[in-house]
């Protein structure tokens, strides 16, 4: 028997990140699979760092969070740190299903500062652990 197709563990991600009402107060739909042509800030862009079969059912991955700030001042760092804080606080509240696929874990691994080298702009990098099955 085959191994199943398993969801796209990026897609399952920004679903249940869309889902989550404190973080959308913050982002509306801003969360993205690459950064926009024209960004209005804050936004959040989900990227996969790597993944693998925990089971033929179910796939492990990493999946990035790269939470943007509307610009490099103090107050727009704090900002966005405490942003990256509300994606952390929501991370077990992506368990479920979502579409068609079903996040049976997910955690936080880390958040870190990474301004970005060019603007100075905030950046924090949130990795979301996640188990996603069909």
């Amino acid at each position: 028997m085959p191994t199943p197709v398993l969801p796209d563990p990026v897609v399952a991600a920004r679903t249940a990140l869309v889902a989550q009402s404190s973080l959308t107060a913050l982002v509306v739909q801003r969360i993205y699979y690459s950064i926009p042509a024209s960004p209005v800030y804050p936004l959040l862009v989900l990227s996969l760092v790597d993944d693998g079969e925990l089971r033929p059912e179910t796939l492990t991955a990493r999946v990035q969070v790269d939470v943007w700030g509307p610009g490099s001042t103090t107050q727009q760092v704090v900002d966005c740190k405490a942003l990256a804080a509300v994606v952390r606080s929501v991370a077990r509240d992506l368990r479920g299903t979502w579409g068609g696929a079903t996040i049976s874990n997910s955690v936080v691994d880390q958040a870190i500062p990474s301004a970005d080298p060019t603007t100075g702009r905030a950046r924090f990098i949130v990795d979301l652990l996640l188990e996603v099955n069909q």
